[in-house]
């Protein structure tokens, strides 16, 4: 992280892993994250996550909590773009790590649906500036790159951050956190203009099209393939002619 004359005052990173870090591009990201000065790091290592989230907001110094997990690349100038929209809470836009690859934006489902939550469409979304609430109802949020005032955490119960409330299989924290916040009176501002990625693991498979000829398939997973022909030290995309839906060798 490179210390900034900024006009912010100094606040808490927060990191989150099961290990060191999985991704190489995560850590040049964060070496290269510009910060206000004065800003200190929290990296938390382990796969209880709840208590991890919540001893960043224990031990946080400073003005704001910025928290981040280890499978997400972002620009050197995330952090102060997020800062400067000067509001309690803001995360940038970013997408869920499989297909579709929709927004990390949720708006409750109807009681009795099969899933408590639906994403918001992206044609749902503005374009420009920041949004809490499509259609009247207040957005809920993953936390990977939530901005988050200090004083805000005064104004909610200990433990901040809970597995196993939005969904019994699942952890959660992320969306019981945003439902704490709504039910205090806060919103959860949604930067538009300012995103984060979100790192894919693919496994690669050797393939045939419907020439028999060899091709790359990318598993993204949930049975979606992306399709590439090796050709001159470089890939290029298999049309739908080409292509099929399964990878896989010769099956005669």
């Amino acid at each position: 992280m490179i210390p900034t004359e900024s006009k912010h005052p100094g606040g808490t990173v927060g990191v989150i892993t099961n290990e060191l870090t999985r991704y190489t591009m995560f850590a040049i990201s964060l070496s290269a994250l510009w910060i206000p000065k004065g800003t200190m790091l929290s990296w938390q290592v382990g796969q209880w996550i709840e208590h991890g989230l919540n001893q960043i907001v224990l031990t946080r110094k400073g003005e704001w909590v910025w928290f981040m997990g280890d499978d997400h690349q972002f620009p050197q100038d995330v952090l102060l773009r997020l800062l400067d929209r000067n509001v309690d809470v803001v995360v940038p836009l970013v997408c869920i790590r499989k297909p579709p690859f929709a927004a990390v934006v949720y708006t409750p489902n109807p009681p009795g649906h099969q899933q408590k939550y639906a994403a918001v469409p992206w044609e749902a979304m503005p374009r420009e500036g920041m949004f809490t609430e499509v259609n009247g109802v207040s957005v809920r949020t993953g936390t990977a790159g939530m901005l988050i005032r200090s004083h805000v955490f005064e104004k909610l119960a200990y433990p901040w951050f809970e597995c196993g409330k939005t969904n019994p299989e699942g952890p959660g924290e992320d969306l019981w956190l945003c439902e704490k916040l709504i039910a205090a009176g806060l919103r959860i501002h949604v930067d538009t203009e300012t995103a984060i990625g979100h790192t894919v693991p693919m496994t690669a498979w050797p393939a045939r099209n419907r020439r028999r000829e060899h091709i790359i398939s990318l598993d993204m997973g949930n049975e979606f393939h992306l399709q590439f022909k090796a050709e001159d030290g470089g890939l290029s995309p298999v049309d739908d002619e080409e292509g099929e839906p399964s990878g896989g060798g010769d099956d005669e």
